[in-house]
């Protein structure tokens, strides 16, 4: 109230160079330059400070400022989570390709199709459509995505995606009703036992990383509250249930992959796919742990803060000021 027009937009200039995150609130004209000025500007009405602030809030308090901190956290979290679900359905794909490659084969042409657009597509539409926690906590997400945490658990999806492909490949070869083809280096070679389980495990391996990413909290509702990726979930699950355990000749056919004759082959092949759907959601809620995150932050040395305006706190912790650390009672003067 006692600072002019320009005074506000000097604070917020100096506190953005001072490294720090700024939100303005404002009602009227003298307010607009600093409105225009904050990362985060919010008009408490609609006349003139609705011009120059991104934001307006219908009411004429500042209770509207955690539900944009809300939004933007979910915002940030569910970028994360789409591009980790987009680096990994590459990685799948890429270790399936690699292991058939080795048997002279690949996936066929519908098997790709398959993939990239009713399961891939499907779920990166409805992924961003995670709605916003319903509670504000005090830890801010992740900025960045190259920070250890964060590379630790995308690594870690990775290599358990190619264990998981490689012992379902390993444990069908070891049963009676596997059959190993005799490729022809010169042709596709897409009908065969090793295409077959490949291709349905790896189903469920995009199915199993997209319900990780997209498992809410903190910052995120819960994905049963995003009721078009959960249908999507359930319909494609079925799917791939039903290609698994009761394929009719037709899907058999279109998809070129053979029947296996056997239900312990197709138990087989679920039980890694469900298996890998549980790890891969149980391994995502670990690494979001706080007490994780506390223990891989502690394997880092402590490096100094980036923000000026921290390093000019903790200096001013450490000098004592404005009382002297070993006269803790001249607080009282």
């Amino acid at each position: 109230a006692r600072m002019s027009p320009d005074q506000k937009a000097q604070l917020i200039e100096t506190l953005q160079a001072m490294g720090c995150s700024s939100v303005m609130c404002g009602d009227g004209a003298n307010d607009c330059a600093a409105l225009r000025a904050a990362h985060v500007g919010v008009s408490l009405s609609e006349a003139d400070a609705a011009v120059a602030a991104p934001f307006t809030s219908r009411t004429v308090d500042i209770t509207c400022v955690p539900t944009i901190i809300r939004e933007g956290r979910a915002s940030l979290a569910t970028a994360f989570s789409m591009f980790k679900f987009m680096a990994l359905y590459s990685f799948i794909q890429f270790t399936s390709a690699l292991i058939l490659y080795w048997f002279d084969s690949n996936l066929g042409d519908f098997q790709y199709l398959y993939i990239d657009i009713p399961i891939i597509l499907t779920l990166v539409v409805f992924m961003g459509r995670s709605a916003a926690a319903a509670t504000l906590i005090d830890k801010r997400p992740h900025g960045s995505f190259l920070t250890p945490i964060v590379l630790l658990a995308l690594f870690s999806q990775i290599a358990l995606q190619a264990l998981f492909q490689s012992l379902a490949l390993v444990a069908a070869e070891q049963q009676d009703w596997f059959v190993h083809a005799d490729n022809d280096p010169d042709e596709k070679n897409i009908k065969c036992f090793e295409n077959t389980t490949i291709f349905l495990c790896s189903c469920y391996l995009y199915l199993g990383v997209a319900l990780a990413f997209s498992r809410g909290g903190p910052y995120r509702a819960p994905v049963h509250r995003n009721i078009m990726l959960f249908l999507a979930f359930v319909a494609l699950f079925c799917h791939v249930l039903y290609l698994t355990l009761w394929p009719d000749s037709g899907s058999l056919s279109f998809f070129e992959v053979v029947d296996l004759q056997s239900l312990d082959g197709r138990l087989l092949i679920l039980f890694f796919g469900a298996g890998h759907v549980a790890l891969a959601v149980a391994m995502e809620t670990v690494f979001g742990l706080p007490s994780t995150q506390r223990f891989v932050a502690r394997l880092r040395a402590k490096k100094a803060y980036k923000n000026e305006y921290k390093r000019l706190a903790e200096d001013v912790l450490r000098s004592g000021w404005p009382w002297s650390a070993a006269d803790p009672d001249s607080s009282t003067a």
